[in-house]
């Protein structure tokens, strides 16, 4: 297990990494790619939960694929915003150099 001052030097050092990342388009690229594939996965999910409605030709259809599309995006999206503003802020946090990760 990590102790505390590990991990938010682990964290900041992810920090500096995002900010290359955000400097370098064919990463970025990349990482918006396997954000779309997740986007696509959570549309599969909604035809799934939604298709056996739509059949029965229930009312209900629009509600659940809704629900269910809104709660996969919701579960993705919320992931990757925690994730970078953590990482932000423990990089800034530790102050390895604001130029490092200042965007």
């Amino acid at each position: 297990m990590l102790t505390l001052s590990h991990t938010v030097d682990v964290h900041a050092e992810a920090a500096v990494h995002k900010v290359e990342l955000g400097r370098t388009p064919q990463r970025l690229l990349v990482s918006a790619m396997l954000a779309g594939m997740w986007i696509g996965v959570g549309d599969v999910l909604m035809w799934s939960a939604g298709g056996a409605f739509h059949v029965a030709g229930d009312p209900a259809t629009k509600l659940v694929a809704g629900s269910v599309f809104s709660a996969a995006l919701t579960i993705v999206g919320g992931g990757v915003v925690i994730g970078l503003a953590y990482a932000f802020v423990a990089g800034r946090a530790n102050a390895r150099s604001t130029e490092d990760v200042s965007v």
